[in-house]
């Protein structure tokens, strides 16, 4: 059986883009239909795509679109947002008039900008997209006669405002036209010549009427009201504009069916970022653990991202988005590798066929772009704009060296040392250095900083282990960011299958606590350093919400839901006095761990001062060189099962 044009398709985007083969299927079986049998189709389809920045929501649609040679109308919405004058059915019956009525493709861009309820619930009127709901409801799209009625009346009072300006010039310039400026006197020299300018200025705009009309409504109006063309529509505009305004007015009094676009055939994309549902999106340290990122993306369903929509979108606006709803993954460590090979490949294929230079990149140049490039929270572009930078910069400077040498081997064996490119060719060598951003900021160095952070970070490890019964992912005191000085990972949930309970809660209280609690075992109350904010802000925010949110406490309170409005409402107690007791008890807690296993807190402080990253083996090392154990967690299901097996009846 030969291979259909969207199998083919299918093949050609996995060739493009890496890490969404899932994605990529999703999307060629979703769109067979539209592409066999449109004619089958009485509303649009809709399929909606959401993910991180920089995954390639945009790109693939309109690859989609070039590899079928369908026509494709893109728009961006944040233009919609940020200019109130731009109407998204008026650019429609301006652009694509002649996309009517066919199986063409639409990429709604930027969908997440355009909200129509603000952080605190409150409507957003967006005058200029509300034809936007009914393209994706039926496919149909209307002109508001209301508006353009309006837009008419305003260009006619503009024509008649700037002939009286015209009168009134002409009537001052023959008054001082003549006037001959006395002896050291130019003033009525000046106020002739301002006459003059601006007389020729008014004559100027009245030999072309036209552009007193709305540029966006000449191709609208000409095809709605029957004009053959816009040009004939200019002609009777400039002929006797005030005339064909009310000619205009007359046609739309009398139109008996209000003029439309169909798109009932069209493929519409709806491309967004719903960054917030991304564990990690707002992180911007490059070495975060792209494996736990990569998990926690594929628990987000579909029942996530609606949920998430009713924040910024009304219900029956979410309605009409339907349920095709495609989830990007977060790029995993594979994927940037082979992005980076495929446009170093980009750039070999340019010098063999311009320069004949055969270059061959050594896994080494592939490693510093990775290191130097990848913001998980930034997908590709980030990759790609560091191959620019620090590749093709590198290349330029060595082929300008590589001239004015006699030497003629071709084969260029390109690798990366230090701080430095090195380019290998027969007998010689050529090395050109690199300005590092970022791998600079992971060399380990012991100082007084890096010492105190590697108390700290293990502080977090020894707790998290001894009281979570988790291994953190990862962990650094040397990190490529200024916001911290060092990072410890620690799963809040593994998955969704889990279940966070109040121990668990007041556990991740003990380990936020940690860190700081083990600066003060080690040096002292006095000595113990001031950079543990964030720690003591998560660990207050995480009390308030046991007390406030969860009902923890042995008397019941008052308690919210995430809207903040009461659920319930028995006796209320002092949150405050609760929320302390809470600090202090996890922080005594935290203390006692820490005491208590000073050697393997002094072990993984050398392992993090030695490494610029220490992983979960790491760590499993230095516990098995202690023997320390992790916590056994509760066995939910065990507990459960040996629940007694009594009939209703027997238990009352």
């Amino acid at each position: 059986m030969a291979e259909s044009k969207i199998d083919l398709l299918n093949k050609y985007l996995k060739s493009r883009f890496f890490g969404i083969d899932r994605v990529i299927d999703e999307i060629c079986d979703k769109i067979k239909a539209w592409y066999f049998v449109p004619e089958s189709m009485i509303r649009p389809q809709v399929i909606n795509l959401w993910g991180m920045t920089g995954v390639g929501k945009t790109q693939i649609v309109r690859d989609i679109a070039e590899f079928l040679t369908k026509d494709l109308i893109q728009i961006d919405l944040g233009e919609y947002v940020g200019d109130s004058t731009k109407n998204l059915g008026y650019n429609f019956f301006e652009k694509y008039y002649g996309c009517s009525q066919k199986p063409v493709i639409i990429l709604i861009d930027e969908f997440h900008i355009a909200r129509t309820k603000d952080q605190n619930g409150a409507e957003v009127d967006r005058k200029g997209i509300r034809s936007l709901w009914h393209l994706l409801s039926d496919g149909l799209l209307y002109i508001d006669e209301s508006h353009m009625s309006e837009s008419i009346d305003w260009s006619a009072y503009l024509i008649e405002s700037a002939m009286d300006d015209y009168q009134s010039t002409l009537k001052y310039f023959s008054t001082h036209k003549h006037v001959e400026p006395k002896n050291g006197d130019e003033d009525s020299k000046i106020i002739a010549t301002k006459a003059e300018n601006d007389l020729e200025y008014n004559k100027k705009r009245l030999t072309q009427t036209h552009k007193f009309f709305p540029r966006h409504l000449l191709g609208m109006v000409s095809r709605a009201l029957g004009y053959n063309s816009s040009k004939e529509l200019i002609k009777s505009l400039d002929d006797n504009f005030i005339q064909a305004c009310n000619s205009i007015q007359d046609r739309l009094e009398n139109m008996n069916v209000q003029p439309k676009l169909d798109f009932t055939k069209a493929l519409i994309f709806i491309s967004g970022n719903l960054d917030q549902l991304y564990t990690g999106s707002d992180n911007f340290d490059p070495d975060v653990d792209l494996e736990i990122l990569e998990a926690k993306a594929e628990e987000i369903t579909v029942s996530d991202v609606k949920k998430d929509l009713t924040s910024r979108f009304r219900l029956e606006q979410i309605g009409r988005l339907g349920n095709n709803h495609i989830i990007y993954p977060v790029l995993n460590k594979e994927s940037y590798y082979k992005i980076i090979q495929k446009d170093l490949n980009r750039l070999k294929q340019f010098y063999l066929e311009k320069q004949r230079l055969n270059l061959n990149f050594q896994d080494s140049a592939v490693e510093i772009v990775y290191k130097e490039g990848v913001f998980p929270n930034q997908g590709a572009r980030s990759v790609l704009s560091t191959v620019g930078t620090l590749i093709e910069s590198a290349l330029a400077n060595f082929y300008l060296a590589y001239k004015q040498m006699d030497e003629k081997v071709k084969d260029v064996q390109i690798s990366f040392g230090l701080k430095e490119f090195i380019f290998k060719f027969g007998t010689e060598t050529v090395t050109i250095p690199a300005l590092l951003k970022i791998d600079e900021l992971r060399k380990p160095v012991v100082n007084q900083r890096s010492v105190i952070s590697a108390v700290h970070e293990a502080g977090h490890i020894v707790v998290s282990v001894l009281r979570l019964g988790i291994i953190p992912s990862r962990a650094s005191v040397f990190v490529a960011t200024s916001e911290t000085s060092g990072i410890v990972e620690v799963l809040t949930i593994e998955s969704k299958k889990s279940c966070e309970t109040f121990a668990t809660k007041k556990n991740y209280i003990t380990v936020a606590l940690a860190g700081s609690v083990s600066e003060k075992v080690v040096y002292g109350q006095k000595e113990a350093s001031c950079g543990s904010y964030s720690d003591l802000k998560k660990a207050t925010e995480s009390a308030i919400d046991l007390i406030s949110n969860y009902g923890y406490v042995d008397m019941i309170t008052r308690t919210r839901n995430q809207e903040h409005f009461p659920v319930a409402v028995f006796r209320t107690v002092d949150h405050e006095k609760l929320m302390l007791d809470i600090l202090k008890e996890c922080e005594k807690d935290a203390k006692n761990l820490i005491k208590g296993n000073i050697p393997f807190l002094k072990s993984l402080s050398d392992c993090l001062l030695s490494k610029t990253t220490v992983y979960k083996n790491d760590i499993t090392k230095v516990m098995e060189n202690h023997g320390v154990k992790c916590a056994i967690m509760k066995d939910y299901i065990k507990t459960y099962r040996q629940l007694p097996t009594h009939n209703f009846h027997e238990m009352l």
